[in-house]
């Protein structure tokens, strides 16, 4: 059943930017679960061009392969129901983010993320082991039905274009799932499961054993390294699921690493005062 929701978010048109943000509503009763409303969009869209994500000089230093360099970049920048927030468990001197998804539904859906430029020349293997999070979910909200996931925006030539992206699901399943609660949980993303999802690249499934939606972080490597021009453009981390009901809720994140910046504390966001949190 997830894997045909899956095929079924690929195949519909972009999503306009209101109902990205929970401002709108689907078409009718009868249309398809949209799995993951940022599933079929470059991220980066949906934030205007004079934003400062875009207009920061730490955001577009390339990369370099001699010497090895991976600059930090940018910082976060919140979107949707994401604010700074300080740790539930509780420590106040601990600061995370929060994204609150509380009451989400096909006719309320809520979005909330963390979005991250990375600088040109950035290739998924200088990723390696600097894609990852903790986590704490309260209540009884988890993971599952593809929410929260990581997103990494890839642009496969290297004419600086969004062509797809490559999904990363939180919890060590494929599509998310088994999720502790109320407690503090790290995850590497690049780790050996065969937790991402490469269905919106043309051939990758048979790096992944014939089935591009569970391909683990090297089977993407092994992808992506046929296309030598490639470039990953952006990472976000997203909840937007409203069709699993225990997605709905309050969900903390500390450590969130993109690369060579990694989110220790509030310096490291463009905070979004104006969001509709009560985590």
């Amino acid at each position: 059943m997830k894997n045909t929701l899956r095929l079924l978010t690929v195949a519909i048109c972009v999503v306009p930017i209101l109902l990205l943000l929970g401002a709108a509503t689907p078409a009718s009763a009868d249309d398809p679960p949209q799995l993951g409303l940022l599933a079929t969009i470059n991220a980066a869209t949906l934030f205007p061009t004079d934003d400062p994500v875009f207009t920061d000089p730490a955001a577009s230093v390339a990369a370099t392969t001699d010497p090895p360099h991976l600059p930090p970049g940018g910082k976060f920048k919140l979107f949707g129901n994401a604010k700074d927030d300080t740790d539930p468990d509780p420590n106040p001197f601990n600061e995370v983010i929060s994204f609150d998804t509380t009451g989400t539904s096909a006719t309320n859906p809520l979005v909330a993320g963390a979005f991250k430029l990375f600088g040109d020349h950035v290739k998924i293997h200088m990723l390696d082991n600097q894609v990852e999070l903790k986590y704490f979910f309260a209540g009884t909200k988890t993971c599952g039905g593809d929410s929260p996931r990581f997103q990494l925006g890839m642009d496969t030539n290297g004419d600086g274009q969004f062509d797809g992206n490559a999904f990363g699901h939180i919890g060590d399943k494929p599509f998310g799932g088994g999720c502790p609660t109320n407690m503090w949980v790290y995850e590497d993303m690049t780790n050996t499961v065969k937790k991402w999802d490469l269905s919106q690249f043309p051939g990758s499934a048979a790096f992944c054993g014939g089935n591009a939606m569970l391909c683990s972080w090297q089977d993407m490597e092994n992808f992506f390294s046929t296309l030598p021009n490639h470039r990953v453009l952006n990472e976000v981390l997203v909840d937007d699921s409203f069709f699993f009901p225990l997605d709905s809720g309050c969900g903390y994140y500390d450590l969130v690493s993109a690369g060579a910046r990694t989110l220790t504390n509030w310096d490291d966001t463009n905070d979004n005062p104006s969001a509709t949190n009560n985590c």
